[in-house]
């Protein structure tokens, strides 16, 4: 009885681990970087040749602070 009931358990976890058919994907994380903003086209231009990213200029900003280039990319 023992010795059915274990090679019941077996291969229960044999067909659940080879129907399951799920797959590990890696996935690409969200960063970013930021550096002084001249213009909104620079900016973008700049993003887009160093991190193929999609950047834009800061239109808040703290007094006596410069506007900031804010470039978001999947590293």
């Amino acid at each position: 009885m023992a010795k059915s009931s274990v090679l019941c358990f077996l291969f229960f976890l044999l067909v659940i681990s080879s129907s399951g058919g799920a797959r590990i994907v890696a996935e690409a994380k969200d960063c970013g970087a930021t550096w002084d903003c001249t213009t909104e086209e620079r900016c973008w231009d700049d993003c887009r040749s160093r991190y193929d990213g999609k950047g834009h200029c800061d239109y808040r900003t703290h007094p006596f602070a410069p506007r900031q280039c804010n470039c978001s990319y999947k590293c």
